[in-house]
């Protein structure tokens, strides 16, 4: 409950009263290449939160219906799900306590392999006319246990070697010392937490 408050507040600091409504516009926004990434710091714990289309991670944002497709899913999934892969945390002895991957956007519910190519055919019949219609998010909830928080001095984000299609992320954070935000790149992946 704690934290669904400060990634409120976190979100407040970002937006002002008199631009809340362009910026919401904004965060809804779906940009190939971006994703955003929020981090919080409070007293040991430790919470990721990575929202991104499901472009930059498959190649693609309708429901998965081929072999291929539905491979290229599975692939994200166990990639997202490695988290010490994704998020150096040094210093912190910071331990994964929670994670949760939202696919679902991106996960067909067919049965079987015939009616999955069958509706797979029609999907992208109709994908193709409402291209712009269909964007689907894949968002990574990361929360961690640190024993030395104040020894965690900085996160590096290495979410651009797993997920090529990844360009910027645009990260914030809160700490107990801090609030801030920057765009990070392949060549800048390291958030300072002090």
């Amino acid at each position: 409950m704690k934290t669904n408050l400060l990634f409120t507040m976190l979100l407040s600091v970002f937006i002002s009263p008199n631009s809340f409504a362009k910026s919401s516009t904004h965060l809804d926004a779906h940009v190939h290449g971006l994703s955003e990434l929020t981090v919080i710091l409070e007293d040991k714990t430790l919470d990721i939160e990575l929202r991104s289309p499901a472009v930059n991670l498959v190649g693609f944002e309708y429901k998965a219906t081929s072999e291929q497709e539905i491979s290229l899913v599975k692939q994200a999934e166990l990639l997202l799900k490695q988290h010490d892969a994704l998020f150096v945390l040094p210093n912190g002895q910071c331990e994964l306590k929670k994670q949760n991957i939202d696919i679902s956007n991106i996960v067909s519910n067919k049965d079987t392999h015939a009616e999955h190519e069958h509706e797979h055919e029609h999907e992208h019949e109709h994908e193709h006319e409402h291209a712009e219609a269909s964007h689907s998010d894949v968002i990574a909830h990361y929360q961690f246990r640190c024993a030395k928080p104040l020894a965690l001095s900085q996160v590096t984000v290495k979410l651009f070697e797993a997920f090529p299609g990844i360009q910027q992320v645009n990260a914030m954070w809160i700490t107990a010392t801090q609030q801030n935000s920057k765009t990070l790149t392949a060549n800048n992946q390291i958030i300072d937490l002090q």
